[in-house]
């Protein structure tokens, strides 16, 4: 008996891999869907849609058709996450999902950034990241996700990845380059002087 202890934890521990392995490649897909659905026709109408809806009809795009399937493909990766959920913690009651976690969920948003397909991921990766990290302390978390909150509307209102958060560095990089461009070529303009 003691013999078949070491092969029954490694094969829990294979079963553990072939989860995350199965949850990664999941993701992988999502991503992937949604990144393709953005470039795609129905992408570019509910671009329309978000930006103008009374512009997006007069242009033929039918705003409840489209409003109906933008329901129906978020219930179901709603769906899909709740079944992963329900798969990896063996049970699902009415208060695993209350007011603290639809918190959390609104910080993963706010926090990567709203409208890119990468910053909800790395809004999730910071606050999952950041109970173990302020493990020490016992302060609640609403207060932390609060303050997480402030602090993204004061200093990056787009969210983290935004393009709003990164046009000043961008334009700071550029500076440079072209300062040192400048020093480099000897002028402005690119020519040598005469």
């Amino acid at each position: 008996r003691s013999t078949l202890f070491p092969y029954t934890t490694l094969f829990r521990s294979w079963g553990n891999l072939v989860i995350i392995a199965i949850l990664v490649l999941m993701l992988a897909a999502t991503v992937y869907a949604l990144a393709r659905r953005r470039v795609s026709r129905a992408g570019r109408a509910l671009r329309a849609i978000q930006l103008d809806e009374m512009a997006a009809q007069a242009m033929g795009i039918d705003i409840a058709r489209n409003k109906l399937r933008v329901f129906t493909e978020s219930g179901f990766f709603a769906g899909l996450a709740g079944g992963l959920y329900a798969h990896l913690s063996y049970y699902i009651g009415p208060g695993d999902f209350g007011f603290q976690r639809a918190i959390e969920m609104l910080v993963y948003v706010v926090l990567g950034g709203q409208g890119t397909i990468f910053g909800p991921l790395v809004g999730a990766g910071i606050v999952t990241a950041l109970p173990e990290v302020l493990r020490a302390s016992p302060s609640p978390r609403a207060i932390l996700y609060g303050l997480i909150l402030l602090i993204i509307v004061i200093f990056a209102p787009g969210g983290v990845l935004s393009r709003s958060t990164y046009q000043p560095l961008e334009r700071i990089l550029r500076r440079r380059k072209a300062a040192s461009g400048e020093s480099l070529s000897g002028g402005r303009g690119g020519m040598p002087h005469a």
